[in-house]
């Protein structure tokens, strides 16, 4: 069980006051200068396990007097600890007047335990005497006679038993023996022919290992003398390939040279015919070619308008025609032609009136004559009928004349006639309009026609220069000429590009030197960046495989100089390896002698006085760095020491390595005492007498104790 104290609760003891601290359940380091509270502290620790114990006059060594407030009636305060897996509230109130409280409480359950019962001895199973000399290392930490309280208490534990002498000579020299064969420090008989036998096995190795990489060595020059051999034959290959280059590169500078001289004719004879086609007419400049193109615009524009002008006449003829239509032509106003019209309509109508009144009075007479009524000639009413007959036809004709004058306007009925005089008038206003605006169209034709004419005589008078007999629109024409000049243009400017680019580079190439230096040239099959690429690989490995054959004979020389006969190497193996069996078989013989006489001692080494030495003479080889190898307690109550060659009392040590000593000893005791209740350890300023490097192999120690499985404390002035 490990005892974890995971809070201390400070009210009042000594300086501090109303302090809090949570500590890690591992390594607690507290640095702080001189003063500031560190020993309080671990003396709190104590306090709250054990109190102040029994009070003494000295108010140095008086923890009663020393801890006590100077301005405060008490000292107070709190742990919180974990033990078995519960936790615990310990609280402890001490005044000088009162009684002490004290109170151990179960936080799971709340409940007060272990009433009236000491915490320390409670939780560490020891009390606070023991405690002080085994898990809490103060800066006194030093053997003197106040010690010997501690070994009288636990005089039994280290002592059950005593050595027996009557194997002690005969164990002395069995292990005497043993030591001369082979001892801990890796020295004796055995370990020397060990090395002697591993340096003889070495050397033979080695010479095996010399012979093999000679070997080695030749079979890799070998093949690095054939495979320069064959580089040497790609390179010559590769060579030649590239003085082929060099002729095919020039018989292409050779045919590019003669390529310019035929551009050059060629964009001569283009010239020539670019020129040709213009009939000697002269080559036009932008500026001519432009002006007709303008001319040429200009022309279209006016036969647009043109064409405008004569579909806008044509639409007024047309609406001149339909309002003629709608119109009368005659000599007689409206007035006259409606008077007229009424006259015939009236006299019909009288007409007809008359021949009615006739034809019904003869016909009235006629009847009253067969009736008797009256005796009246006859003829009278025959007079009256024929008389109401001529008036009839007289009203028949008064009808046709009057339906031929109203078709003499172009209608047929009078309803007609009569709305076709209504708009009469309005109708002879909008012919006069439309007249005169025929009138004005008909004279801007003729002004844009003239325009047209001047156009067509400026397009024809320059346009025959150059296309003679055409019957070509103006503007393919146009288009024509303006292409022509282009490639007029364009032969001139090439046929002096090529004139200049041969010129430069007759200057560069001399055709005589191209004609004798790419004799014999062929194709290549791959680029020159191939073949140099080829070529620098190939020459950089025969390089390299030179330079590695050169090394290769140096290193075989020296091995060669170095070299030591195997079969004498291994005789002399031989040799020392029976000597070595020899020793190896006597040793366990004289182990098996030493286990024998050994387990005689069964009794005593059962007990935990070796226990507790041999484990603080491993805690002290450490703390020393292996300078002593034992750390004994006699039956008088003093330490020895074994440094391997001398034993002595730890009295003669110096006081660091008398601290240290001490220290090992109680961390044994740990392991002894306390076997798996494990308490947290204070070191309250206890290396004080330790130098850097005793003081990083005590550092160690601790690691190897107990106390690195359990809480740790360290309060200290320094890093």
């Amino acid at each position: 069980m490990k005892i974890i104290i995971k809070k201390l609760e400070i009210t009042s003891f000594g300086c501090l006051k109303n302090k809090t601290l949570t500590p890690n359940e591992g390594i607690n380091r507290i640095t702080a200068p001189n003063e500031s509270g560190k020993s309080t502290l671990a003396a709190f620790i104590k306090f709250i396990f054990y109190g102040f114990g029994s009070a003494k006059k000295d108010i140095m060594d008086s923890a009663r007097k020393m801890y006590l407030p100077w301005d405060s009636p008490f000292a107070a305060g709190a742990a919180e600890i974990s033990a078995d897996g519960e936790l615990y509230r310990i609280e402890r109130k001490y005044a000088p007047s009162q009684k002490e409280v004290l109170s151990i409480t179960e936080l799971s359950t709340g409940k007060t335990v272990h009433k009236g019962l000491c915490p320390g001895e409670v939780f560490f199973g020891v009390d606070m005497e023991t405690a002080e000399k085994t898990f809490i290392f103060d800066q006194y930490c030093a053997l003197t006679a106040r010690d010997s309280e501690l070994f009288d208490s636990i005089r039994n534990i280290i002592f059950s038993g005593d050595e027996s002498g009557k194997n002690e000579a005969a164990l002395k020299r069995l292990k005497e023996a043993k030591k001369e064969l082979k001892n801990s420090r890796g020295g004796g008989t055995i370990e020397a022919l060990e090395k002697e036998f591993t340096s003889y096995k070495t050397a033979y190795d080695k010479s095996m290992e010399k012979i093999s990489t000679l070997k080695d060595i030749s079979s890799q020059i070998a093949l690095l003398e054939k495979n320069i051999e064959r580089n040497s034959a790609n390179e010559k290959k590769l060579l030649a390939e590239k003085e082929n280059l060099s002729k095919y590169e020039a018989y292409l500078k050779l045919c590019e040279l003669e390529e310019l001289e035929k551009e050059a004719v060629n964009a001569e004879n283009a010239y020539r015919i670019a020129v040709s086609t213009l009939e000697d007419a002269g080559i036009p400049d932008n500026e001519l070619i432009e002006n007709l193109v303008n001319v040429n615009a200009e022309k279209l524009s006016k036969q647009s308008i043109s064409a405008e002008l004569v579909a806008g006449i044509s639409k007024v003829e047309s609406e001149l025609s339909a309002l003629n239509s709608k119109t009368i032509e005659s000599a007689e106003n409206t007035e006259e032609i409606k008077e007229n019209v009424s006259k015939k309509s009236k006299s019909t109508m009288l007409c007809f009136g008359a021949s009615g009144v006739l034809g019904i009075s003869g016909i009235t007479l006629a009847l009253l004559k067969v009736t008797g009524k009256v005796s009246l000639f006859p003829y009278f009413s025959v007079i009256l009928l024929v008389s109401a007959a001529i008036f009839s036809v007289m009203a028949v004709s008064k009808i046709f004349s009057k339906g031929k004058y109203i078709k003499s306007f172009g209608v047929n009925t009078e309803a007609e006639l009569l709305a076709l005089l209504n708009v009469r008038e309005e109708t002879a206003l909008q012919i006069s309009q439309k007249k005169d605006e025929k009138s004005e169209l008909e004279k801007r034709l003729e002004a844009i026609k003239h325009e047209l004419l001047q156009c067509e005589e400026t397009l024809s008078s320059v346009l025959g220069r150059y296309f003679k007999n055409s019957t070509e629109d103006s503007a393919e024409l146009i288009r024509k000429l303006r292409a022509v000049t282009e490639k007029v243009a364009e032969a001139k400017k090439a046929k002096e590009s090529q004139r200049e680019s041969l010129r430069k580079t007759a200057e560069l190439l001399d055709k005589e030197a191209l004609l004798e230096k790419a004799k014999g040239a062929i194709k290549p099959e791959r680029p020159s960046e191939e073949i140099e690429k080829q070529l620098k690989f190939v020459q950089n490995g025969k390089r390299l495989m030179e330079e590695k054959i050169i090394e290769a004979k140096k290193e075989k020389a020296v091995i060669e100089s170095s070299i030591v006969p195997p079969a004498v190497m291994f005789e002399k193996a031989e040799a020392v390896y029976k000597k070595l069996n020899s020793s190896k078989e006597r040793l366990e013989a004289i182990e098996l002698a030493i286990e024998i006489i050994e387990k005689a001692s069964d009794e005593m080494k059962a007990t935990l006085a070796p226990k507790i030495t041999s484990y603080a003479s491993e805690l002290f080889e450490i703390a020393t760095d292996g300078k002593y190898k034992a750390l004994n307690v006699t039956t008088e109550l003093s330490l020895t020491t074994d440094n391997g060659e001398t034993v002595k009392s730890a009295e003669y040590l110096s006081a660091g390595a008398r601290a240290t000593a001490y220290i090992c000893l109680r961390l044994a005791l740990l392991k002894a005492i306390y076997n798996d209740t494990f308490p947290p350890v204070i070191f309250d300023d206890a290396f004080v007498r330790l130098d850097a490097k005793r003081l990083e192999q005590i550092n160690k120690a601790i690691m190897s104790s107990p106390a690195k499985d359990t809480q740790i404390f360290i309060f200290s002035a320094t890093e």
